[in-house]
């Protein structure tokens, strides 16, 4: 199980944050409507045209804790 961003093991952020979001099933839409972003800032993060931000950081991991956690 991951509780983290930090837990899934790739070369970046914004490459752990796609993995969890496919892994997830989710559309980039609907995961930015999760995570409290717009789709069209999460498409330019993870288009590398922006940067990813601690803010975004946090967001992805309460993403984590809330759908993620032991049952």
């Amino acid at each position: 199980m991951v509780e983290k961003l930090d837990e899934i093991k790739c070369e970046d952020p914004v490459e752990k944050m796609i993995v969890l979001r496919k892994r997830s099933g989710l559309y980039q839409y609907d995961f930015a409507k999760e995570i409290g972003v717009t789709p069209g800032y999460l498409r330019k993060i993870e288009n590398y045209e922006m940067p990813f931000s601690d803010k975004l950081k946090k967001r992805v991991n309460a993403f984590i804790k809330k759908h993620f956690k032991e049952v």
